[in-house]
């Protein structure tokens, strides 16, 4: 990952052996990368880092690299393995700290019980029922229940 201020060391890079004209053009798509116009992925910055990237993605690209495995094995892999993390990690707790890396605000608790349901039954099946949209019968009742009673009221 760069920061702007490792780009102003000019001496540095020509000393390196870059040309004027290649730390000119590097420093401009750079500077355009690091810039909020370029929607750039920022690194991963989640607890584990090291687990999904170099155990996971090294240990995999490495066997690739090697010829023993396939690239559609890679990818199986790599995210078979990426989930195993992540849930023993706890998966809302990884997904509270990289939206926050993100300067995001944590999902509600009807987003995380739309989307991951199953991990919040299994902290806690109380919290997604309050959410839970009444069944046909019971929404039925709700409507005509009073209805009836409007009109028996005018009879």
């Amino acid at each position: 990952s760069w920061r702007h201020s490792q780009l102003s060391s000019r001496d540095q890079f020509l000393r390196a052996g870059w040309s004027e004209r290649s730390y000119e053009e590097h420093t401009k798509v750079m500077h355009w990368a690091l810039s909020k116009e370029s929607n750039g992925a920022l690194n991963l910055r989640i607890p584990g880092l090291a687990e999904y990237t170099r155990d996971v993605v090294g240990g995999a690209m490495m066997l690739f690299i090697e010829g023993e495995i396939s690239s559609t094995q890679l990818v199986d892999d790599v995210e078979r393995e990426w989930n195993d993390i992540t849930y023993r990690r706890k998966t809302l707790e990884q997904l509270d700290i990289y939206r926050a890396a993100l300067g995001l605000d944590s999902l509600s608790e009807v987003e995380k019980c739309r989307l991951h349901r199953t991990l919040m039954d299994d902290t806690d099946p109380s919290v997604c029922r309050r959410y839970d949209p009444l069944d046909q019968a019971t929404l039925l009742w709700a409507i005509l229940a009073p209805t009836f009673m409007a009109i028996l009221g005018l009879i």
